[in-house]
């Protein structure tokens, strides 16, 4: 085991800059949900969301009804896009 020491004011600083950086974080995620625009949500919650199937969703995709991100393999779209197009009427009648 190694022993590292300091001085007893470098060490106080030390102590007071660890809990301002726990109170900024704990202020600033207490109650920030982030808004819907950045949210992104699944293919499998989109569709369920929806009601319709994955190939109806691709073909949204292609078409350019829903917009959307690639993240790796998988598809991501905004949660305030899918509101949208539910408010559209979109959804098991298109």
């Amino acid at each position: 085991m190694e022993i590292i020491t300091m001085e007893s004011e470098a060490y106080q600083n030390l102590v007071a800059s660890i809990k301002r950086i726990e109170q900024h974080v704990l202020s600033t995620s207490a109650d920030d949900t982030p808004p819907d625009e950045e949210v992104w949500i699944d293919s499998k919650e989109v569709c369920r969301m929806l009601g319709i199937s994955d190939r109806a969703l691709q073909n949204y995709r292609s078409n350019g009804t829903i917009d959307y991100k690639h993240c790796g393999k998988f598809c991501r779209y905004r949660l305030s896009e899918v509101k949208s197009l539910i408010a559209q009427g979109y959804g098991n009648r298109h």
